[in-house]
């Protein structure tokens, strides 16, 4: 099976017009510059792959151009992200380094987190404002299932579909191995299914942002299918009690100890 041939930039927050022109046009500044650096006379042509609203998620790829100048690029792609989460200057040209910072501009704190993702890594960028994971969370990934809506399944160059998870309601990208048959993949587009495999999460609040070396994907029996406010519906279940004392009342009587 060829090599993954895309590159994905996903902008966490409230993204406007604007927000997502900038960071698009840095893309595709940073993906010409990077060509120019470490793959000369490669003559690749990036299109558009895949929108996705939720994390303002846009996908590349590359369809024309020398094969091995293209993974170059991409590996470039993926060392930049590393830098800018390390707040740290891309080691390219100064025209790598000024795409990379058009893109890093929009961390304005309405948008306060941005992702670098390539078929074998990925890379969060976030604004000094932003709260990091604590340190028992680690930002590394960790082995563990997520249960999402899975969307936008694709097969060119390489597997790999966009779920909204269950509870944030938020775009997760999902990496298969090149060997998974996608036929057992066509019967779960748009239904709630459970992902096992090893998740990275946003730095900020602990939402998964991507999950690979996927084991295991199954899908979810209605009755099994709880939603961010379902607790909502429990609301009245038990009778109460006229005569026994409010929430308030009880929390007052503990903290004065009486």
């Amino acid at each position: 099976m060829p090599a993954n041939n895309t590159v994905t930039l996903a902008l966490e927050g409230q993204v406007t017009v604007s927000d997502f022109a900038t960071a698009m046009q840095g893309l595709s500044e940073l993906l010409v510059s990077l060509e120019d650096d470490v793959s000369p006379g490669a003559g690749i042509l990036w299109i558009v792959a895949g929108l996705e609203a939720g994390s303002a998620l846009g996908t590349m790829l590359a369809v024309d151009g020398d094969p091995e100048g293209i993974q170059r690029v991409i590996r470039g792609y993926g060392t930049v992200g590393h830098a800018l989460e390390r707040r740290e200057p891309p080691p390219f040209s100064e025209r790598v380094m000024t795409s990379a910072a058009r893109i890093s501009s929009i961390l304005n704190g309405r948008v306060p987190a941005l992702r670098f993702e390539t078929y074998l890594e990925d890379a969060q960028v976030t604004s000094p404002t932003a709260i990091p994971l604590p340190p028992m969370l680690d930002e590394r990934g960790a082995y563990g299932m997520v249960r999402g809506r899975m969307q936008t399944l694709t097969n060119r160059n390489a597997l790999r579909f966009t779920m909204y998870d269950t509870f944030y309601d938020r775009a997760v990208s999902c990496y298969l191995p090149q060997d998974y048959d996608p036929d057992a993949l066509r019967t779960l587009w748009g239904k709630t299914v459970a992902v096992e495999g090893w998740i990275k999460r946003d730095t900020r609040d602990g939402h998964p942002v991507v999950i690979r070396r996927i084991s295991n994907i199954v899908p979810v029996p209605e009755r099994e299918q709880v939603g961010r406010y379902d607790y909502i519906g429990a609301q009245g279940i038990l009778k109460g009690d006229p005569d026994s004392k409010s929430p308030e009342d009880i929390i007052r009587r503990l903290r004065n100890a009486w």
